[in-house]
């Protein structure tokens, strides 16, 4: 028995559209079981890092981005687990006086990078409308990118103004892990809408720095001893919750 060619793409768009509607039924009673919520962030963050080194002094460097989604399951009233995908951005500016024979200038610049991190902490929440809440957790980085901007300047010279900036992105761990914590508030704008805010502390716990890179001259951070990313931030987003049954 044969099957023409349009019977056969009918039962197949049927067949898809059936496979469709369960698993966005099944996809549904689970969200609507579960009590989950889903949300999108944003967020600026400032950032720096640890280090051991006399010679060079570090900064902070301003203007990071955050922003990616959010999945958070509800397991009491007061507590929740809660996973996030995101993009973060991290750095540091530095800067060293030039040695005793030259006056004025030195060799200053900074570096950035770009990571997309997947924490997973615990909340605790209070509150009935106005939900005020404290989280704790562990993050894992990958890195994306990584660039730097060096310039050596001296006074006593003329002229004497050279970018010494490189890729620096094989320098640098493929991943790293560490530590978050933070305090928000989360605002009811509906039954299931809820708009929040939000300030982190994120720590490395593990090394940013590859140690054994090949570091050439004037590559700033393999003159430090330990780098570990640090950084703060503020974000804001939008949390959508499936509620299960009363």
């Amino acid at each position: 028995m044969k099957i023409s060619r349009q019977c056969f793409v009918y039962l197949t768009q049927k067949k898809n559209k059936v496979v469709l509607i369960i698993l966005m039924l099944a996809l549904s009673n689970i969200a609507y079981s579960q009590n989950l919520s889903i949300g999108i962030k944003d967020g600026l963050s400032r950032s720096d890092i640890k280090f051991q080194n006399n010679n060079y002094r570090s900064n902070s460097l301003k203007g990071g981005r955050n922003y990616g989604l959010m999945l958070n399951y509800q397991i009491t009233n007061f507590l929740s687990v809660q996973s996030e995908l995101y993009h973060s951005d991290k750095g540091f500016k530095f800067y060293r006086d030039l040695p005793s024979g030259y006056t004025g200038g030195g060799l200053h610049g900074n570096y950035k990078m770009s990571y997309t991190t997947i924490p997973l902490s615990a909340n605790f929440e209070i509150g009935k409308s106005f939900k005020f809440y404290g989280y704790g957790g562990l993050y894992i980085s990958f890195l994306n990118s990584a660039g730097n901007q060096i310039t050596l300047v001296s006074n006593s010279i003329p002229d004497l103004h050279h970018d010494l900036s490189y890729d620096p992105t094989s320098e640098f761990n493929s991943s790293e892990k560490g530590a978050l914590f933070g305090l928000g508030v989360k605002i009811p704008l509906c039954n299931k809408v809820k708009l929040f805010v939000d300030t982190r502390y994120e720590t490395g716990i593990t090394k940013a720095v590859n140690e054994n890179a090949e570091f050439g001259d004037y590559h700033v951070i393999g003159d430090f001893k330990d780098v570990y990313n640090r950084s703060f931030s503020i974000s804001w987003g939008i949390l959508y919750r499936f509620k299960s049954p009363d």
